[in-house]
């Protein structure tokens, strides 16, 4: 699987098949990690839930192979932005783990790292922080620093860094890594090019836009160079990284051009609920609307908000997300009643479901009001609106956004 020769994989599980279980539960897990590796996530998801079925209310329902099904289909819940779910079963996993291979082992560490990226999707750095501190130690303590678990271990410390805003140390440490991991490789293929989009993110923030484009273009000619050795969604999902800087840097026709590319290479996966395909979708809207095709950017939001299909669509962060750009879109294009009937949907659907008040979107949302009531010259409320602004994101004060939402307030005033 590593190698990506998945029809010599998918033969030796067959013998595995005809084992005894709890054989037979690994080999569903390893022909699920097949289909996931081949961008066949919903048979993937089958063959898991399959495995799970097989060992329910028999004397395996516990065993090791059983945690692996529950970490694998956490990590389809990871990529459809589920994270509560996802959350749920690596806490089941880590449970089995912990009391059939004890805390030393190396699939226990390796849960606690998934664990990581589930915590800090939604938003706990804390907690997520805390978890990756216990990491290292663990790894310092029970392995070498050339283990492959610790090297996943940095690359989620580099992840959380730009996360929490600390772009230079998270480009710093992210490509120590990737130097140290091409002399001595350990980490997947996949892994391999994580690292160069996550170090090419955390350039993007320090608006050092070529070496955001060397990291990007590095790992797309990686990819095109082993076609076989990483899933498609990480090829698209780059695309989509380096037209983003491309939009950022004022490059509009070639960010549309590589949006359009990521967009077509979704759609022809089938993987329409993937986050990476709704941000493409979003994120061409954004470019199409500043070159004028504002009839192309109706559509791809329209289209945005009908691909979120999970229970409740209507009240998910993803929906509202789109929700608000459209509303948006609605905005520049003057057409007043469509606007405000949605910043209504979507101010009512964030509120119900307790959604954090300081997110980007939320905080954008609040600075059209401002703009709003400045122009209907309620002062008082444009005011009020400004210095909820700024109070709202303390851990940015440094933030290319929040610096927009100071300098709006500097010019009201």
């Amino acid at each position: 699987i590593a190698l990506g020769s998945y029809q010599k994989a998918e033969s030796l599980t067959t013998w595995l098949e005809k084992a005894p279980t709890p054989w037979t539960i690994e080999a569903l897990n390893l022909q699920g990690e097949i289909q996931y590796a081949q961008d066949s996530a919903d048979k993937a998801l089958l063959l898991w839930q399959k495995a799970l079925s097989l060992a329910q209310g028999t004397p395996f329902q516990n065993h090791p192979f059983v945690a692996t099904t529950w970490h694998n289909l956490s990590n389809y819940y990871i990529d459809i932005q589920q994270y509560s779910l996802a959350d749920s079963l690596l806490r089941t996993a880590l449970t089995l783990r912990q009391a059939a291979l004890g805390t030393q082992h190396a699939d226990y560490a390796e849960t606690l790292n998934q664990l990581v990226v589930s915590t800090f999707s939604q938003g706990n750095l804390a907690e997520a922080e805390s978890l990756l501190t216990y990491l290292l130690a663990w790894y310092d303590s029970l392995h070498t620093p050339q283990s492959i678990g610790y090297r996943r271990t940095i690359l989620s410390l580099g992840n959380l860094y730009i996360d929490k805003g600390l772009y230079a140390q998270a480009e710093s440490l992210l490509v120590a890594l990737w130097k140290e991991d091409s002399l001595h490789p350990i980490l997947s293929f996949p892994e391999q090019i994580e690292v160069l989009k996550s170090a090419g993110l955390a350039a993007s923030y320090q608006n050092r836009a070529i070496y955001a484009e060397y990291y990007y273009k590095k790992a797309l000619k990686m990819m095109q160079d082993n076609p076989n050795k990483a899933p498609t969604s990480y090829y698209l999902s780059t695309l989509n990284n380096l037209a983003a800087l491309y939009n950022e840097t004022e490059r509009l026709e070639e960010a549309e051009k590589l949006y359009e590319e990521a967009q077509t290479g979704w759609e022809s996966l089938g993987q329409l609920q993937h986050a990476a395909y709704l941000g493409t979708l979003s994120n061409r809207a954004v470019v199409a609307s500043e070159i004028g095709q504002y009839g192309l950017a109706e559509r791809l939001y329209l289209l945005a908000r009908l691909r979120v299909i999970e229970p409740n669509a209507r009240l998910t962060q993803q929906y509202l997300i789109q929700t608000f750009n459209l509303a948006m879109l609605y905005a520049d294009l003057g057409r007043k009643n469509e606007r405000d009937a949605l910043l209504q949907e979507f101010e009512e659907g964030w509120k119900q479901k307790n959604y954090p008040l300081s997110s980007p979107t939320y905080l954008t949302y609040l600075n059209f009001l401002a703009v709003r009531a400045k122009s209907e010259e309620n002062f008082a409320l444009a005011e009020s609106l400004y210095k909820n602004l700024i109070a709202s994101a303390p851990s940015q004060r440094r933030s290319s956004s929040n610096l927009a939402h100071i300098s709006s307030y500097a010019n009201y005033l």
